[in-house]
């Protein structure tokens, strides 16, 4: 029986014994499955940033009062008062739970966002589909 002879391939061309086999090991790994990240947006209200604020001591909180008025600015606009409740960036049952949270934190803003709760009550009244 002939023995049949296989031409050996160097598919990474003249590199050095160990940078060869980092390199297979690397291309033998399972690739991380490409789905939605879990890590949390640095622009979203969370327990964690609720209780970092009230635990602070109001002379460090200059840092989160930046932070609560973007996270403000941002719930305005998906609550839809800036735009009269109009867009595709309008969610309103997110605004509420957001609003709601926020509202949590003991600082200058608080009635602010309770006004804006509100308001954003009175224009679009809570409904079956609106109650998350």
């Amino acid at each position: 029986m002939p023995v049949d002879k296989v031409k050996v391939q160097h598919k990474f061309g003249i590199i050095s014994h160990n940078h060869r086999q980092n390199l297979l090991d690397r291309i033998s790994e399972p690739a991380t499955p490409a789905g939605p990240s879990k890590r949390q947006l640095p622009c979203e209200i969370s327990h964690d940033f609720i209780n970092s604020y009230n635990n602070s001591h109001p002379l460090d909180r200059k840092d989160l009062d930046v932070l609560a008025s973007q996270l403000l600015l941002r719930i305005k606009r998906r609550s839809g008062l800036l735009s009269g409740g109009v867009g595709k960036h309008v969610h309103i049952p997110r605004s509420w739970v957001e609003l709601t949270l926020l509202a949590r934190c003991e600082g200058p803003f608080r009635e602010e966002v309770l006004q804006i709760l509100l308001a954003s009550l009175l224009v679009a009244p809570p409904t079956i589909d609106t109650i998350p």
